[in-house]
């Protein structure tokens, strides 16, 4: 994306419309993917979430679960946003469900960044601190230091420090990232 929304919301868009045209169906919800993930990065979550609910539907529709799992995660991030804890858990508990096929650890990470995020907006970072953790040694295991990769670091930090515990806090960044980069 760049950085540039705009540009990358009229590339998205060109490219679900093409595949519609096309009549490759198969490619539609990975497409309507592309454009709820980039609705969420620009805060429109309730159009993040009737794109992600469009792209389930559709998924589903053509038999393609592989796509419902991977249309959960923004529809799962977008509930918990809206404060509809229950779906958010919904969402995470399908990413679980395809963590046998593969990219099952990259599901499983989304899915504890869906729970972690549902029980930050629901006044729990506690339960949030034990929701992120298995996520973020996850992805440092694989390597990824970006926090934008998934919410998990920025995530953990904020329940960790809304659940007093400021001396873990700077425990929680990164290897090799300070922690001024690493705030929400």
């Amino acid at each position: 994306w760049r950085g540039d929304l705009r540009e990358a919301r009229t590339t998205f868009e060109a490219l679900h419309a093409a595949f519609v045209q096309a009549g490759v169906e198969f490619q539609r919800p990975y497409r309507m993917l592309d454009l709820a993930e980039l609705e969420l990065a620009a805060g429109n979550v309730v159009l993040a979430e009737e794109l992600a609910a469009d792209g389930i539907e559709s998924a589903a529709d053509a038999g393609n679960e592989q796509a419902v799992a991977w249309l959960s995660y923004p529809a799962g991030l977008a509930a918990a946003h809206l404060g509809r804890p229950e779906r958010a858990r919904e969402a995470a508990a399908t990413l679980e469900g395809k963590t046998g096929e593969a990219h099952g650890n990259t599901r499983m990470a989304m899915a504890h960044a869906v729970r972690g995020l549902a029980a930050l907006t629901e006044g729990q970072p506690a339960r949030a601190v034990a929701e992120l953790a298995p996520g973020l040694a996850f992805v440092r295991t694989v390597g990824a230091r970006l926090p934008s990769v998934l919410p998990l670091l920025t995530d953990s930090i904020e329940a960790t420090a809304l659940a007093g515990d400021d001396r873990r806090v700077s425990g929680i960044t990164a290897p090799g990232v300070p922690a001024a980069t690493c705030t929400s």
